[in-house]
């Protein structure tokens, strides 16, 4: 029975002799090409594409909106991360709303109307019984 070390090498031979014709792809790409579950193949192609010594493939740039990492044959720097997730989830105009005298108004409002929905909770209650 071959350990998981040992399985993850032989998936990694495969995957690199895939590679090796220098056509650029994805994982789901070299998961169909190779008949192998998606997270294999993503396993692989990570191991593979690390940098430093022994590195194979790397990742030749991200795409689409979820990240989808394309791989290429050989060594290289492997292509960051978009930077379009670290833009603000804020406009500057709601960011100053939710500062100054706004912010403890809408807190007093708040609390006025639990206290209110409570009293409603309690005097139905007390109907009942």
């Amino acid at each position: 029975m071959k350990t998981q070390e040992s399985a993850l090498t032989g998936l990694m031979l495969r995957v690199a002799r895939l590679m090796a014709d220098g056509v650029e792809r994805s994982t789901e790409e070299v998961a169909i090409a190779l008949d192998m579950e998606v997270t294999a193949a993503g396993a692989a192609l990570r191991k593979l594409s690390r940098e430093g010594a022994g590195q194979m493939l790397h990742v030749e740039r991200i795409t689409g909106n979820h990240g989808k990492r394309i791989y290429a044959n050989g060594p290289g720097k492997n292509a960051g991360r978009k930077t379009s997730r670290t833009k603000p989830r804020f406009r500057e105009s709601s960011s100053k709303a939710l500062s100054g005298d706004l912010l403890p108004a809408a807190f007093r409002e708040t609390g006025r109307a639990l206290d209110a929905m409570m009293r409603v909770g309690r005097a139905t209650q007390r109907e009942v019984t």
